[in-house]
């Protein structure tokens, strides 16, 4: 059984325009996901294409207009006081800025004892070895839980958001963008730190990112995403070796590779997207995009359907 079980995850967001009449849209369209204990899935897309809202929808940070989200066999949805205070125990989230998500007029000791009040797993006189122990997993000098978050690195405050969560010991963590803000460098130490957890700890990973050589990196699986709907799903190596999707070709070919050459007749435009709701639901997001684009792909979206072994893509032109 899966540790993390979705079903058609529709997260709808609505704002008021010029005239003062509500519009709403899907963020996230009818997302499926499927994710087992140590098991690490990367998901991808360009900026708004619903990965952080898709993140919080699973975690009940975000309110969902449709779908079921189970986790341990257990629906989230229905979680109230302390099962649901358990349920974020098991379920930790580190937050792309990490200066953000931490209280300046706290120390690290103290913003990661604090956790540890929430969810009283050790008492009071022994939380202090418990921040040191985590802060020596991650790899920071036990001595800093005395200072402030100013005082430390980018790279730094994203080790210190990850100790916050695994200071739990959760059993499925979710990591927002943790390296975009960060230097080569420290993108691989951060990266090598999540990979290495997860396999000693048999902790599952959702990892958020647009940058595709992190997911490759780190990730087993890869979901690529596109206007709040999944496109591509399947083995990361075999995705990112050879997409099936026009869009996720698109992200691959974006990265600059003097060895790769272009396939004719599968360059994409990779112009703005329109507007969701200019968009629509009648066909395909891509329709606009893609060159292998027909009549069909303008009238019918897609729906997400094998197209090769452990592998899904919504495209009218693949064959099923």
């Amino acid at each position: 059984m899966s540790l993390l079980e979705a079903r058609g995850v529709t997260v709808r967001f609505s704002r008021k325009d010029s005239r003062g009449r509500r519009r709403a849209w899907d963020a996230v369209r009818g997302v499926d996901v499927a994710l087992s204990r140590g098991e690490r899935l990367g998901v991808v897309g360009e900026s708004g294409s619903g990965k952080t809202t898709l993140a919080k929808g699973l975690l009940a940070l975000e309110p969902l207009a449709a779908g079921t989200v189970r986790f341990d066999g257990e629906s989230v949805e229905a979680l109230r006081g302390e099962r649901l205070k358990a349920f974020r125990r098991r379920a930790q989230m580190v937050f792309q800025d990490p200066m953000g998500s931490l209280n300046p007029r706290m120390t690290v000791g103290a913003a990661i004892a604090e956790v540890l009040s929430v969810h009283p797993l050790a008492p009071r006189h022994g939380r202090a070895q418990k921040v040191a122990e985590v802060l020596d997993v991650v790899g920071l000098d036990p001595g800093y839980a005395r200072r402030y978050p100013h005082e430390f690195s980018g790279g730094q405050r994203q080790r210190i958001g990850i100790a916050r969560a695994l200071v739990l010991n959760p059993d499925l963590l979710v990591a927002d963008e943790p390296v975009s803000a960060l230097d080569v460098s420290l993108q691989a130490q951060i990266l090598n730190l999540l990979k290495d957890l997860s396999l000693a700890r048999s902790m599952a990973c959702l990892l958020v990112a647009h940058d595709l050589a992190v997911v490759r990196y780190v990730c087993d699986r890869v979901m690529v995403m596109f206007q709040g709907c999944v496109v591509e799903e399947g083995p990361s190596e075999a995705v990112f070796g050879e997409p099936c999707h026009p869009y996720t070709r698109l992200l691959r070919d974006s990265v600059p590779d003097p060895d790769r050459r272009p396939q004719a007749g599968l360059a994409c435009d990779a112009g703005t997207a329109p507007a969701r709701s200019e968009a629509g639901a009648a066909g395909c997001a891509f329709a606009h995009r893609c060159p292998r684009a027909a009549d069909v792909c303008r009238r019918e979206c897609p729906v997400l359907g094998e197209v090769a072994p452990g592998r899904r893509a919504a495209c009218h032109a693949l064959p099923r």
